[in-house]
């Protein structure tokens, strides 16, 4: 049993879907439709993850297995429950989760203009390794990258 107000991270269910969307929707300006993330949770490449408190979604990671590789698709930690190591937890989760032998590398894409996710990325080992101009409708898109060596 877990304690009232601490979380755990663990695999998404089909019954979290609507949750996960609820979440998407409070996070994200133009967030993913109910279908995506229905898909989303159905592909075999995917894992999702999601933090649980008390029985309620309060954030969730998605992540492909592509080539070898793993890409982080989707990171959502509701703003009221940031800056307890949710987001930190849940991107060492799905990296445990998608079970890769090392080396490898974990990619992902963050708006240019996003500087507390590019620095929460930095502060966990990404590096800056490209630039998508105009890949957003209103900002580039920067690449990040982490080495994973063991």
């Amino acid at each position: 049993m877990v304690p009232e107000g601490e979380y755990i991270i663990r695999a998404s269910r089909p019954d979290d879907l609507e949750a996960i969307h609820s979440l998407e929707s409070r996070v994200f300006i133009s967030g993913w439709t109910l279908d995506n993330l229905s898909r989303e949770l159905a592909a075999s490449f995917s894992r999702v993850l999601v933090a649980d408190i008390s029985g309620a979604l309060v954030g969730y990671i998605t992540a492909w297995i592509v080539s070898g590789e793993i890409q982080i698709n989707r990171l959502a930690v509701l703003q009221e429950h940031r800056r307890r190591g949710i987001a930190t937890r849940l991107v060492q989760g799905v990296i445990e989760a998608c079970a890769i032998k090392a080396p490898f590398k974990v990619l992902l894409e963050v708006r240019e203009k996003n500087i507390e996710a590019r620095s929460f990325y930095s502060s966990l080992g990404f590096s800056e390794s490209g630039l998508r101009k105009d890949y957003y409708r209103d900002d580039n898109a920067l690449l990040m990258e982490k080495e994973i060596d063991e």
